[in-house]
């Protein structure tokens, strides 16, 4: 649904021919690094809340390096998606600390990254950049 096809596109080649190799393989490795936290308890993060906005995220980011004139705005659609991948990280490893940190958060409202710093010493977005560098991702 996001690139809008006229038709359905059922192989990977495909895949490629209309797309290029590089959102392809982005896309790819963003669904398969999401995956890998598809068994958290829905009670401490939704995936589908997650989902819902790291898409939106990409799309933002999408837009504003077109906005921007960047060549590369479908790899800024992926940096999108993975923008919270720490969070992931963080309920998979650390699910009380960190479900008692999205409370405080909600409770106070304080910033998130603000009430992790506070709580663990670290937040999700050194948790994500982590990640990042240890993969070699883009």
């Amino acid at each position: 649904a996001f690139y809008a096809m006229p038709r359905k596109v059922e192989t990977i080649s495909r895949a490629v021919g209309i797309l290029g190799m590089q959102p392809v393989h982005d896309l790819t490795l963003a669904v398969a690094i999401t995956r890998a936290f598809g068994q958290l308890d829905q009670q401490v993060m939704s995936m589908d809340v997650y989902w819902a906005n790291s898409f939106f995220s990409g799309l933002v980011a999408r837009e504003l390096a077109r906005r921007c004139f960047l060549v590369d705005s479908e790899r800024m659609f992926v940096e999108g998606l993975l923008r919270e991948i720490g969070h992931l990280i963080m309920y998979d490893q650390l699910p009380e600390q960190s479900e008692q940190a999205l409370r405080e958060s909600a409770q106070t409202g304080k910033p998130i990254h603000l009430v992790e710093q506070q709580q663990l010493g670290f937040d999700f977005t050194e948790v994500g950049q982590a990640l990042v560098e240890a993969w070699q991702l883009p």
